[in-house]
This record gives structure tokens, sequence and C-alpha cells, in this order.
């Protein structure tokens, strides 16, 4: 199975080795395998609304060859020598 993965700078990343049955949080390793950004930082969005871990990919309305939306989350809280 085809899925696209679109980031917010409009790259396109093809993740192909994967069926319905992975969960999202299997589609997130894949990502960071081929873009090296850690899983726990990725949301991927379908339709407008987040993907969740532990669900599989046929919880959702996911069609071969569709594509889903990679935002990446920023890593909150202040680091030493912050200033404020």
């Amino acid at each position: 199975m085809l899925i696209k993965v679109k980031t917010v700078s409009n790259k396109v990343i093809e993740v192909v080795s994967l069926n319905e049955d992975n969960t999202i949080a299997e589609l997130k390793e894949k990502l960071e395998e081929s873009e090296g950004i850690p899983g726990k930082m990725i949301r991927l969005v379908h339709q407008g609304k987040q993907l969740e871990d532990e669900k599989r990919i046929n919880d959702y309305p996911i069609a071969a060859g569709a594509t889903l939306h990679m935002v990446v989350a920023l890593r909150a809280g202040m680091g030493p020598g912050a200033v404020f």
C-alpha cells in the first residue's frame, strides 16, 4: 500500500511498505527511518483529524495513494540558560 505524506514545506514522502493492518505508530517509525525525525514529534493528519498512534490505518478512511499531512511538534520548555 502506498501512502503519501506531505510536510509543511510541501515535500511529499512516499511510504510504500505498509498494509492496512499497520498502526499509525508503525507508519511514524517508517517516517523516522527515512526522514530522521523522532516519531514522538510527528503528528499525522487526514481529513482534518489527527491520527492516533495506537489505531490501525484501516481504522481511518485512508485509501491506497492517499495523502496525509505531517506536522512536526516543537519541543516545549525552557532549557538551561534560557532568558525571559
